[in-house]
This record gives C-alpha cells, structure tokens and sequence, in this order.
C-alpha cells in the first residue's frame, strides 16, 4: 500500500477522539516538505572519498505522534522521510567505490538514495499558550544505497547499501504569541558516536488557522538543516549535509 494512501485513514481513526479526550490523549498528524540542497561527500573508505556536484530536491516527510498525562512513560513521534538525490563529477583522481576503480577523467553519476524512521520519545516539561518545552531521545535508523556510474561506459557501475541505528538527543521549544496565533518553535536533534556523527535542526514559525473543540490545523514555514556524518558504516563513508527552506501542516486531534 502506498504510503500516501495512508494519511486520510490515519486522519479518519485519531479524528474519533473527543475534545475531552484530548487533556489525557492527543494526537498529531504531521505532513512535510523541503526544498533541499544537498553538498557532501562519499567512498568506501576515508582515505577515498568523491566529493559530487548535487541537484536540489524536494522530499516529504510524515510523522505521526501520541502525547498524553501518564506519568514516568514518554510521549512518542515517529517519522518517516525518504531522501533520493543524484549528482555528478570528473574525476581529478582515481575513484575506488563498491570494489569498481574509475579512473581520472572520468564523468561520473551518482544516485543517492537514505531513507528510514526517526522515533522520538520525549517529556513535556511546560505546555502551555506561551511556552512548551520537550526534552528526550531519539532513535534515527538510517537505510541508504549509493549507485556511482560511469557516463561514458554504462557498463562500469558499482553499489553500496549501508544502514544502523543512531541514538541522538532530542529537543523542542516553542514560543506563543498572545492574542495572534502565530508562534515560533526550534527543534533538534544531534549524536556524537565514536567518528559518526548526526544531526537535525529546524527554526519555523507557525500559525494556526483552524481551532475548534474536534480538530487544531497549524501551517509552518522555516528553515531545516540535516547533517549526516559516518565513518565506516557497511564499509560506506557518507558526509551529506542539506539545508533548505522547510514547511509543513499538522493536524491535531
């Protein structure tokens, strides 16, 4: 079943929850975009990395999230995001990747694809009009392939799969502005582990334009930067790092 397919189902079955419930269970429906520009990296090994010229691209992102007043156990979000780039080169030096030699002056393409699951767990220590606070951890599970080819002879090609999971550190803060709707929230996550290293950040500001006792609707439009550092993983080298203009609606329940 396509992915896409699932949010009015998903929409359907929290939108039976009362207004009521929501002060002891409430539901979020998130849906994203991003206007992406990739720059980075990659090789099988340190010493060997390709540096490649990559196109900008325009993911999605779904997530969905349960928040209640249970105490001791922490709320949940869990994300889904599927990142496909491709690039280009030539060569200044020779190129080793997937076990395949590409040698100098040749013109290269690359197919990036990192996709996977991000769950949050996290406490609310303020939520309120004004102020909310989160604080926790997240687990990013990372599963990614890299085709390089050469343009000049299909025939030489050469792939690498890689994947793991990442523990990181998560926050979230947002500010209301009284009496307009409008307010601004950061959110992050970052991990430092051995030489691999990730890291994801967003400054945005929202609005919400529905607020009745069934549904709250809020837009937001910011910015999104994600960085993407491992040493060694399946015997892949990966530096990515994308940033970009990054926007969303979210349902709340």
């Amino acid at each position: 079943m396509s992915k896409y397919a699932l949010i009015p189902g998903l929409m359907l079955a929290v939108g039976t929850f009362s207004a009521s419930a929501d002060t002891i269970l409430g539901a979020y429906i998130g849906i994203e975009g991003w206007d992406v520009s990739p720059t980075g990296k990659f090789g099988s090994s340190k010493d060997n990395q390709q540096t490649f010229d990559f196109g900008d691209e325009t993911p999605a992102s779904f997530y969905v999230a349960i928040e209640h007043l249970l105490p001791m156990i922490p709320n949940v979000r869990v994300t889904y995001q599927d990142l496909d780039y491709t690039g280009k080169t030539t060569l200044t030096n020779t190129f080793i990747f997937g076990g395949t030699t590409y040698a100098v002056n040749s013109n290269l393409l690359s197919e990036t694809n990192i996709g996977g699951f991000d769950t949050d767990l996290y406490y609310e220590l303020f939520d309120n009009d004004l102020i909310s606070l989160d604080l926790g951890m997240s687990v990013k599970y990372v599963d990614g392939d890299i085709t390089v080819k050469n343009v000049d002879s299909p025939a030489q090609q050469s792939k690498e799969t890689f994947d793991g999971f990442l523990p990181m550190l998560y926050a979230r803060a947002e500010f209301g502005i009284p009496g307009t709707g409008l307010s601004i929230f950061g959110e992050g996550n970052y991990i430092t582990i051995s030489d691999n290293t990730a890291s994801d950040y967003t400054l945005a500001l929202a609005y919400e334009f529905v607020d009745t006792p069934a549904v709250d609707i809020t837009g937001y439009l910011g910015y999104r930067r994600f960085n993407l550092d491992l040493e060694d993983i399946d015997k892949v080298v990966v530096n990515i790092n994308m940033d970009g203009l990054y926007g969303g609606v979210v349902f709340h329940f």
